[in-house]
């Protein structure tokens, strides 16, 4: 069984997203699905991509952060946003970093 190396996931606020009305929750998902899957990566949940065991995969996750990461409506609307790498020898353990408040922290020091 191949076991995943990296994996994003996000979710987004949907009550605030009814709220303002300005976008639809069920079409930010497909945005990012869409983008996910252009990569290669493997939708497992809503919101949630892995690899696929290509070389690239790394890549395809960093991809998706830089993307998005300066996208005003998914960093406005995003209320979990984590990714998580395993450890090389122990690929059953998987380490995570909270990239939603990296990126908060980015813009507050700017």
């Amino acid at each position: 069984m191949y076991l995943p190396k990296f994996k994003t996931q996000i979710a987004f606020d949907e009550d605030k997203v009814k709220r303002e009305g300005k976008y639809s929750v069920d079409k930010m998902y497909k945005i990012a699905d869409d983008f996910m899957a252009k990569l290669k990566q493997r939708k497992v949940g809503r919101g949630e991509y892995v690899d696929t065991g290509l070389k690239d995969d790394y890549s395809a996750h960093g991809i998706f952060y830089l993307r998005y990461s300066k996208t005003a409506w998914f960093t406005d609307n995003v209320s979990v946003w984590n990714f998580w790498i395993s450890d090389h020898r122990d690929p059953t353990k998987m380490y995570s970093e909270n990239f939603l408040e990296h990126i908060r922290n980015v813009k507050k020091s700017a």
